[in-house]
């Protein structure tokens, strides 16, 4: 049987090797996080109140994808095999359920919590399903009304099911197809 990375194009690998070394370009790894690497872009948010916000779940997610992906090809200067471990994913303690979750950016409160906090988890799958900050996070993510926007409704499904509750993703894509919702938005 071929090795996998052989069958891999040398333009795939270049490519990521070049993506990689642009993300940790717009990256700095942050004395206050004990050296993890942080993405330097900021996020301007809708809601108020208006802020900056660094170390963006999206961001961060992309980025710890590439260097486990570089390290797993030999992609890259050997140290990106040691920053794959080095990767902030922010966090905070939901005083509520008394629990860590993961939340949007570095700073956020666990009322930022929206559908892309689990953007590592059902999307890149750089978080396993057994990692214990899923189902916390989870947790949060159905409760928020960001759920019921109607683009959020399929994903939300999709997130449910990857997390073991299926009757609960059955029943967001039950949802999907009611006359009374709309299916685009307006």
């Amino acid at each position: 049987m071929p090795d996998i990375h052989e069958s891999i194009p040398p333009a795939a690998k270049y490519i990521l090797e070049l993506t990689t070394q642009h993300q940790l370009d717009n990256s700095e790894q942050d004395r206050d996080l004990q050296g993890f690497w942080v993405s330097k872009k900021f996020l301007w948010t809708w809601n108020p109140p208006w802020f900056f916000a660094r170390g963006v779940i999206q961001d961060q997610a992309a980025l710890l994808w590439s260097l486990r992906a570089a390290r797993e090809l030999g992609i890259g200067p050997k140290i990106w095999s040691d920053w794959a471990n080095q990767v902030f994913v922010p966090t905070g303690y939901d005083k509520a359920r008394g629990q860590e979750a993961i939340i949007g950016f570095k700073g956020a409160t666990t009322t930022n919590i929206v559908m892309p906090m689990l953007y590592p988890f059902y999307f890149l799958a750089t978080i396993s399903g057994e990692d214990p900050l899923v189902q916390p996070t989870y947790v949060n993510v159905s409760q928020s009304k960001d759920v019921d926007y109607v683009f959020n409704r399929g994903w939300a499904a999709c997130v449910a099911a990857r997390a073991g509750h299926g009757d609960e993703a059955l029943v967001k894509l039950r949802r999907l197809t009611e006359e009374k919702e709309a299916l685009i938005d307006d």
